[in-house]
Parts: structure tokens; C-alpha cells; sequence
């Protein structure tokens, strides 16, 4: 994880995919680690038919080792062991870091989720969540970049 990780397409803008799940769509930049990619990926899964607009940004290892949630529905957090300083709960966007989860890693299957999420600081919009992300997981991301969240008109 402390490796410093590059996101390759960045440069143009990638079209969105409809997942599994209905009324879901994502897309997928893959992740270079010393100029070689080993299957790690940055996804953003948006969920545009949502009242309010909801997504995510998730690092997948594989598996999803952490992910920012944007979103305002509550979500509960199991209780802190010793040493662990977490809200019971949280209904403000949030991360599940892998910092914060990495004791549930080891028995983890790939598609539980990441149990423990903390508010994120206030931000003003999709790319400065994205630029705080990156930050945290140590992954570089050029000013220049065309990451963007799907626009709701590109659906109708």
C-alpha cells in the first residue's frame, strides 16, 4: 500500500459500464505500481438514478481494500477493539480505509465489505474527493486528468 501508484486512461475521457447491480454503472483505471500493473485498479461506481446523487471510489487489490462513499444514508460501525477510535455510526460521506480495516483483511472474501468508515473532511465536489483519495492511498493524479462521474442526462 505505501507504494506510489500511477492510474493509467486518465488522460482521456473512459465511458461507463452498467454492472451487475441495476441502475449501477462504473468504470475501471487501472493501477501502475514501479511502471507495471499486478490487477489493482481504481473504480468509481456511481449509482445516477439516486435522488441525490450517491458513488464511490473504491482501490481494488483485488480485493476492495478501501473505499470513499458518497453518500448520505446512516451507516452503523461494528464496536472499536482496543486502540480503535471510530463513530458508532455515520451519515455524512465517509472512507473505509484499509487503515482503519486492515484486521478484517485477512479473512476478508472479496465480496464482504469493509466494515469500519469515518467522515470524510468537507469538500466542494466529485474531484476534490477524488483528489483527497488519491492522496490518502498514495496514488499520483495529474492535474490534467478526465476522471469524471457520469453525467444523468448520458442515461435518458
Amino acid at each position: 500500500m505505501a507504494a506510489s501508484k500511477q492510474l493509467t486512461g486518465i488522460l482521456e475521457i473512459q465511458q461507463y459500464q452498467k454492472a451487475r447491480e441495476n441502475n449501477v454503472w462504473e468504470v475501471d483505471y487501472p493501477i501502475l505500481i514501479e511502471g507495471e500493473m499486478h490487477g489493482q485498479s481504481l473504480k468509481i461506481v456511481t449509482h445516477p438514478h439516486e435522488k441525490s446523487p450517491v458513488w464511490s471510489i473504491v482501490l481494488i487489490w483485488p480485493p476492495a481494500l478501501s473505499r470513499l462513499d458518497y453518500t448520505f444514508d446512516k451507516h452503523p460501525n461494528p464496536l472499536p477493539i482496543r486502540g480503535e477510535f471510530h463513530p458508532p455510526f455515520v451519515d455524512a460521506p465517509h472512507m473505509h480505509s484499509w487503515q482503519q480495516n486492515k484486521r478484517f483483511m485477512t479473512s476478508r472474501k472479496t465480496t464482504e465489505p469493509i466494515p469500519i468508515a469515518v467522515p470524510t473532511p468537507p469538500m466542494n465536489n466529485f474531484d476534490d474527493y477524488l483528489r483527497w483519495f488519491c492522496d490518502e492511498s498514495n496514488i499520483l493524479l495529474p492535474h490534467n486528468h478526465r476522471i469524471q462521474l457520469l453525467d444523468r442526462p448520458e442515461l435518458f
